[in-house]
């Protein structure tokens, strides 16, 4: 009687423990396909910011260029209200890029998370513009976007970051290179043809900066200005006539190269210093062009 009973006892045991079992692998399965993607916008669905697992860098940047190519389509769309769904996940997505970028150099690592800091700020002046209905100011704040994504691509080797994605072989990534419209197709202004008197010479850097920010030079004294990229990005510097119609000086600068020109301006006064590269202005590189009048004493050099 008692092996009947315990019997019963241990086949009791076994029937309430399959529901369990089967509950719990049911339930895990739920979890799994109602994990939220990267950027935890798991809900929008068909916007491709997804970092697929074990995809490397590769996968880490396809999510990224995928989030940015969403917001341009909603911008072009006219649907700034999407876009701040879309906008939030960005410095996440960069984060994940650096998370399997563990064999990127010391130096490139830097640059790239001082773009993520400044990926963070766009971020949410992309979302705030989108919210206000300012279409204008979301377009700078995309090609803001485009100039951190370029220099954060350049840190990495060709083909490192494209190719072998689905959906995005041939991805240009960041911001086109083909500045056709630039004014620096047309000659400067300023440039003239007399031997220089003065040099002055500037630095562009990653990430957006010019070295000094405050440049001098004398009206009415013909002077080199030579540009030197140290950067791994291009860059140019760019000075408009006071009038603002035209480009008074314009040097455009591949990385590593030195480009010069000699410049004679005229009319004294305080002029701002922009890189015309799309996004590198907003992202901070700014600076001031100060011409001194000419009986204000000897040319300053740099």
């Amino acid at each position: 009687m008692s092996k009947r009973i315990l019997v019963g006892v241990l086949a009791g045991a076994v029937l309430l423990a399959l529901p369990v079992v089967g509950s719990a692998d049911a339930g895990h399965g739920k979890k799994m396909e109602s994990a939220p993607r990267a950027g935890g916008h798991g809900d929008h669905d068909g916007h491709g910011m997804s970092t697929p697992a074990n995809s490397g860098v590769r996968g880490a940047w396809s999510a990224l260029m995928a989030a940015r190519d969403g917001i341009s389509a909603d911008l072009e769309a006219g649907a700034l209200n999407d876009i701040h769904a879309k906008s939030g996940p960005l410095p996440e997505l960069v984060a994940g890029l650096l998370a399997q970028s563990g064999d990127l150099e010391t130096s490139k690592r830097t640059r790239v998370e001082g773009a993520a800091k400044q990926v963070s700020r766009v971020a949410d002046a992309l979302h705030v513009a989108a919210d206000r209905g300012d279409a204008e100011r979301t377009r700078k704040e995309l090609e803001r976007l485009d100039g951190l994504l370029q220099l954060i691509r350049a840190q990495y080797e060709d083909g490192a970051l494209d190719g072998g994605m689905s959906g995005h072989e041939g991805h240009s990534a960041a911001p086109s290179n083909d500045h056709g419209a630039h004014a620096h197709m047309d000659r400067p202004v300023g440039v003239v043809d007399a031997a220089s008197q003065a040099t002055l010479r500037v630095e562009v850097l990653d990430p957006f900066r010019f070295q000094p920010e405050r440049l001098e030079l004398r009206a009415g004294v013909p002077t080199r200005i030579e540009v030197v990229n140290v950067g791994v990005v291009e860059h140019s510097l760019v000075v408009k006539t006071p009038d603002g119609a035209q480009d008074w000086v314009h040097l455009h600068v591949a990385p590593g190269v030195t480009e010069a020109a000699t410049y004679q301006l005229d009319e004294p006064g305080t002029y701002p210093v922009v890189c015309s590269v799309p996004g590198h202005t907003e992202g901070g590189m700014i600076g001031e062009l100060i011409v001194l009048a000419s009986q204000d004493g000897e040319h300053s050099r740099h």
